[in-house]
């Protein structure tokens, strides 16, 4: 009987141990190494790595964490309405933003169409000035700078890295 309890007594000290192990990796993945999962249609499904430590310098085609304007946050459903959104950067300064016939273009090319019933910011042709950007949604069906309009670099809080994608099958 002694030995059965060592046993079983070492088997869970082992378990314990390796749960331990396992929380802690969980744990230094999160919050050290800030590596998040993404499974919203804003941006591709996928590992991403938030970088908190970027320069400011933000470029087309980055992803970005950033707060909507408050305005806005009423059409997000309610259990995400406090939490940072994730899109990627379609427009830069100096690029040229405007709404017309339910679509966004950009420098004269179509980047996605209008397709909620919710007020547009944008009302005529905008060039964005330094530290003014536009922030799309990966579809068409996305609450993003094609309602919100210009989002200012200090509600960008972070850099997105995808690390690895998640494709599904259709």
């Amino acid at each position: 009987m002694l030995c059965k309890k060592k046993t079983i007594s070492k088997y869970l000290k082992e378990k314990l141990k390796n749960s331990f192990y396992f929380t802690l990796v969980i744990f230094l993945i999160i919050f050290v190494f800030n590596i998040r999962l993404n499974v919203s249609n804003s941006i591709p499904k996928g590992i991403y790595h938030i970088s908190i430590y970027n320069n400011g310098k933000y470029k087309k085609d980055d992803y970005v964490i950033f707060e909507e304007p408050e305005e806005y946050k009423k059409y997000v459903v309610e259990q995400l309405r406090d939490l940072p959104s994730a899109k990627r950067i379609r427009g830069v300064p100096g690029d040229v933003v405007e709404i017309k016939d339910d679509y966004i273009y950009i420098n004269n090319q179509i980047e996605g169409k209008i397709d909620f019933n919710i007020p547009v910011k944008i009302k005529e042709k905008y060039t964005l000035k330094d530290g003014e950007y536009i922030l799309l949604g990966e579809n068409d069906n996305s609450l993003d700078s094609r309602y919100y309009g210009v989002i200012k670099k200090e509600n960008i809080l972070d850099k997105a890295y995808l690390l690895v994608r998640i494709y599904e099958n259709k």
